[in-house]
């Protein structure tokens, strides 16, 4: 095996050598809900319900506009707990064995969706990450001058962690 016990474990445990850490997620994460082709475990409804908070202090939270529908909320639920609770759990238990831990939260759409999309879906600051937006199937080959520019700059956020820690880092 790779890991004797659960990377979890490890780490609450400071059994696992890290010494620091660059995790994000997107602000749309849970278009993974909306999209995928098998029905949710939970309707939206028991989904919204499960997080044991009054109506109004979930309006708080994912509907300060007044204007989601309950599936919006549900998709927005969806994404905190599958992708957002996990990178912040591990930025933080990183933190308590002394590691240093940068988080990010992804919200570039690229300017040929921004009618389709509003946000970032799951993952779609993976072509930036690796300046790769040429190989975005659905719009890729349209990337504006201003996508080009996110690319760079995400890369180089990325480039300067992997040489000197910092994602800020080489004068960023």
């Amino acid at each position: 095996t790779l890991l004797p016990d659960h990377p979890a474990r490890l780490l609450t445990a400071g059994r696992l050598n890290v010494d620091r850490l660059l995790v994000g997620t997107t602000n749309y994460e849970g278009f993974v809900r909306v999209m995928s082709p098998a029905p949710p475990s939970l309707d939206d409804r028991q989904l919204i319900d499960s997080l044991r908070l009054s109506n109004e202090r979930i309006q708080q939270l994912y509907n300060a506009s007044g204007k989601k529908t309950p599936k919006q909320i549900a998709a927005d639920v969806e994404g905190d707990r599958s992708f957002v609770a996990g990178a912040r759990y591990v930025a933080r238990a990183v933190s308590k064995v002394g590691a240093t831990a940068y988080e990010y939260q992804f919200s570039y759409v690229p300017e040929v969706l921004r009618t389709r999309l509003e946000a970032a879906p799951h993952s779609s600051d993976q072509h930036f990450t690796f300046n790769q937006i040429a190989s975005a199937m659905l719009w890729g080959q349209r990337a504006s001058a201003g996508d080009k520019a996110m690319a760079e700059a995400i890369h180089g956020y990325w480039i300067a962690f992997i040489k000197t820690g910092n994602p800020n880092g080489e004068s960023r």
